[in-house]
This record gives structure tokens, sequence and C-alpha cells, in this order.
């Protein structure tokens, strides 16, 4: 991990408007933390979900909560009664400022796993957690989906084995109707339910899969299954992402193998009947295995992050493809670190044109995983680590075909649901914010510059015009702990007495006040 963040360090003080962070535990413990999901926060902040392995090696879901600079303002565990594992999924924010998690439980002495849902407040105390009892017991999950609804509701999909979980449910956890859906067809494919996608007509659809199809479900507003479509694409087909643009245009990105190859594949989906309009696979000619993906809308086009593996060089990169709505490829970057071995997980949502990308990845085959958080307004400064080209091939493939299967969709019982006690602890991991992987905005001319942005002892100042203005040091938490004049346009401040630590430095020039951020150690 030191050598990544080595390259993060080089090429993001040498990129415009990009920053990194990178997360890890405790480096005397050998227990992972990884980001699973990530949003938004009403305050301009972030909050992230995370797992966390503990000494007995078993998995807590927890919270973390960060600033609008990358800052840890916070962050929780949860501690969850006979569990030996709590994952996270997804988190999102209401309109009060309380997060809902959306994970998994699965007791040691229960073959089952347990679709879930955590109700904080903004400091992350528990408000609730609810678990909803399937009826098929098994120990292999998929990731799942929540929304939050227009009126305020929670739209929660999960998928365990060949049963999935899709409901609507109130602010406080309370189901307003739920659905069990039932696949005897899937054979050993597994995990049927990938995405749920909120309809600007108040619909829902669900995307999933057979060993070999892609499945597609609609339901009304109120939970009524409308149709279910098949289409074989290709075997082994992880379709895993659905996405609704402004226009009401839909499409689906994901995963499939056929005959020994793996593509990437973008479809566009007519959101009324099902029907496939197009399909376009990618084709990466070097890939050993080329991994789920998610798509974005971005306004003026569509983005999709997947995963793939090569053996030459050998090496794990993400892969994010920009298509215009045709399916046309018009950008593409990819981001790679030669010591990965192990497992990895990316993430990217959308912020005011820019891009949060966080991810966890592992150093070596002894399951040592850190996690980090990137932002940039260019996904193209995401490939600065390698700067590998992508040779990847896009055609369109149209042969595609439906297949008979037998699927039950069946109400789904609120009295299975139960009610825990879960007690909120401030997070075990130590956090190591690799400050000089922070922003450094391209320099301009209306802006100082500072130099090192890792203080021991001083902090040099330059620019134009300086003199004779003030300035004053903040921390983390906003309090002044350094102020004073500038005697002229290159001057030093002495931050010995600064505890380690984030700090920011405040200039009033005429351009009005400047800002950049350091860190002590």
């Amino acid at each position: 991990m030191k050598y990544l963040i080595v390259f993060l360090s080089f090429c993001f003080l040498n990129s415009a408007k990009s920053q990194g962070i990178a997360f890890t535990y405790n480096p005397q413990s050998q227990y992972s933390f990884l980001f699973r999901d990530v949003c938004q926060t009403s305050d301009g902040g972030y909050a992230i979900a995370f797992d966390y392995y503990n000494a007995l090696m078993d998995i807590r879901s927890g919270l973390l909560k960060m600033n609008q600079y990358g800052y840890v303002e916070w962050s929780k565990v949860f501690d969850i009664p006979h569990a030996d594992a709590s994952c996270s999924f997804n988190v999102v924010q209401d309109a009060s400022g309380n997060l809902y998690l959306h994970g998994l439980y699965k007791n040691g002495l229960s073959l089952f796993m347990t679709p879930t849902l955590t109700k904080v407040d903004v400091t992350g105390n528990v408000i609730f957690h609810k678990q909803f009892p399937l009826e098929v017991p098994s120990s292999s999950y998929s990731i799942g989906r929540m929304h939050l609804l227009d009126d305020g509701n929670i739209l929660m999909l999960a998928s365990i084995y060949n049963q999935v979980f899709l409901a609507e449910l109130t602010p406080n956890g309370d189901m307003v109707w739920g659905k069990s859906i039932f696949n005897d067809e899937l054979g050993t494919g597994k995990n049927p339910g990938f995405d749920v996608l909120p309809l600007q007509d108040g619909r829902f659809l669900t995307s999933g899969k057979t060993y070999n199809d892609f499945v597609l479900t609609s339901f009304d507003a109120s939970g009524n299954l409308e149709w279910i479509e098949y289409y074989n694409i290709g075997s082994y087909c992880h379709v895993q992402s659905l996405v609704q643009t402004s226009s009401g245009s839909v499409y689906a990105s994901g995963y499939v193998e056929e005959s020994g190859n793996n593509f990437n594949v973008i479809i566009e989906l007519d959101p009324v009947n099902g029907d496939i309009l197009w399909v376009k696979r990618v084709f990466l000619p070097t890939a050993q295995d080329f991994g789920f993906s998610k798509i974005y809308d971005t306004g003026n086009g569509l983005l999709t992050t997947c995963a793939i593996y090569t053996t030459v060089p050998f090496q794990t990169s993400d892969v994010l493809l920009r298509f215009d709505y045709s399916g046309n490829i018009v950008q593409g970057a990819t981001t790679s670190d030669q010591i990965i071995i192990s497992e990895y997980t990316d993430m990217i949502v959308l912020d005011t044109n820019e891009f949060i990308y966080i991810g966890w990845e592992g150093e070596d085959i002894f399951n040592d995983q850190e996690s980090f958080m990137i932002k940039t307004d260019n996904i193209q400064n995401l490939s600065c680590i390698t700067g590998v080209p992508l040779l990847i091939d896009t055609y369109d493939y149209f042969d595609f075909s439906d297949t008979s299967h037998t699927q039950s969709i069946l109400n789904y019982n609120p009295g299975a649901v139960v009610d825990t006690i879960v007690i909120s602890l401030n997070s075990l991991p130590v956090f190591d914010q690799i400050c000089d992987v922070l922003i450094q905005d391209e320099i301009q001319d209306d802006k100082f510059q500072i130099f090192p942005t890792v203080v021991s002892t001083s902090l040099h100042v330059s620019g134009e015009s300086l003199m004779g203005n003030f300035y004053e040091i903040l921390d983390i938490k906003g309090s002044l702990v350094l102020k004073g004049v500038a005697d002229k346009d290159q001057f030093t401040v002495d931050c010995s007495t600064l505890q380690s630590g984030n700090y920011i430095i405040n200039i009033s020039t005429e351009q009005g006040l400047q800002s950049q951020k350091f860190v002590v150690k």
C-alpha cells in the first residue's frame, strides 16, 4: 500500500481539482476495513458505509462521516448481538439528516442470512435496527440496493441465494408492502436480484439473473407484479445496474461470459414493456476476468465502472468508460496497482459534476486490505497511477432470445420483521489520513502557495501582494488556533506548537478569502 500512496501523492499534487485520501485500520492489526457505499450529506460532506473485521474475525457494519474536505468527523461500528456477520451495502440520508444503512445479518448458529435496515441520527446513534428474515437458508448473498423515494419512504432490494426481497418501508421501518421473489430455475447461478430502479412514472424495475439469462421484472407503485422478461445475452450473465435518464430512457450495464471470453455489456431498454432496444459488448483483449459494473447518467452521457483482472501484466484494474446515449465510447480511463492481488470494489457517485470514487484493495494474498477515497472533476485524473491505454473493442450484439422459467412472487409476511437492539460504538479502526494525498488544487494566479503540505515545524507561504494581509489557521473543527499578518509576500508560519492533525490556512486577498489545506505531523 505504501507504493500506492507514493504514486497517489505524485499524481494528485500535479492534477487539477483532484483529491484523494487513504483510510487504514490500525497498522498493528491484520483486520480488514472495507468501503461499501457513499452518499453526499446535506452539509456538503459524505457518509460512507463500511465493513470492519474485528479481532474475532466477525464482520461488523459501520458508518463513517466526513466533511466536505474529506476529514473524518465521526465513525461508528454497530454491535449487533449474536452476529458473526452484519455487512453494509448502501447508505442514504433523509430530509431530516438521518442516515439509513442497508445490509445483512448472519448468526453463526443459523444457516440464514437476513436483510437488515438500520436508521441512525446525525451523530451515528442508532434509532432502530430491523431484520427481515427470508425463507431460504443460505450463506450466499448478493449486494442489495436501496433508494429514498420522493415521499420519504425507503425502497429496498436484497438477494439471498435464489430468493429476492423487495419492499417499500416507511421512515420508521414499517412495511408498506413487501414481495418475496423465488426463482426455482436459478440453478447454480445464485443471487438473482441486483438492482431496483424507481421509474419516473412511479413503477419499479428490478434487474436479476438466472445462470444464463438477464431477468427484468416490472412492479407497479404498490408492488404488484406487471411483467417478467428473460433475455439470453451470454452465459453467466450479471446485468447488475440500472439507470433512467432525465429523458426517460432506461439503460443497464453488467458482465457476461461467452465462449471463454469476458465482456462488459451496456443495454438500452424500453421502460414500458422491457424490450431490449440494443445491446453492445465491450471487449478488453487482455482481460482474464471482466468484473461487475455500475452505470450512472452524467447528464451528457453514461458512465460505467467495472473491474478487470489481467495476467499480462499481473494486476487488477478498475475501468471507467463514458458512453454517449447510443452506446458509443467517448472517453475511458483505468486505475490500477500492480501490488493488488486480492479483492476490490468500487463506487462512483456524481456530485455537482465531480466524481467521488471509493473502494478498497488488497495489498497481498493475506487479506491485508485498505480503503481509499478520491474526488476529482475529471475521470482521466484517476488514470494517473499507470496511464495504461485502453485497448477496447465495442460492437453491437443483438443475438438474444426469451426463455421459459418459473418464478413466483409472493407477498412478504410483515410479521417476520424482527426489531433488534444495537449498540453504536466509536469505530475500532484507527484512521490514518494520508494528507499528502489530499487536494492540492492546480495553482492559479489568484491563489497563494504553501510548502510543504505535510509540516513538522514551519509552513512556507508565498504569493502575490500578500504583505500586510491577515492570515488565520483553523483546525479540523473550525477552531482558530493561530493568526497573524504577513510581513512580506513570502513568509513562514511557525507550526511547532500545533498538535498533529489537519489544518486550513485562510488569507484575505484582493480576490477574497483564499484557503489551502495542510497537515501537521
